[in-house]
């Protein structure tokens, strides 16, 4: 539930909006047998990963100097 995310993320130190946004950008190529560095107990050393920040630095719309589409 939202709660337990919510709760999870305060216990393991992350804002749940950022842990959320990014886990979104990233799970529609994310291997499904490695489902669990996605989880906030391990967000921390997958967020870390050189791969990771490549795929989040691609797929961010953060720092965008035009809108979607123009």
């Amino acid at each position: 539930t939202c709660v337990s995310l919510i709760a999870s993320c305060a216990l393991h130190d992350l804002n749940p909006l950022a842990y959320l946004h990014e886990v979104l950008l990233l799970i529609p190529t994310w291997p499904k047998d490695e489902m669990i560095e996605l989880s906030p107990v391990r967000w921390g050393a997958t967020r870390m990963r050189d791969d990771v920040v490549a795929l989040l630095a691609e797929r961010s719309l953060l720092g965008r100097s035009r809108p979607i589409g123009s």
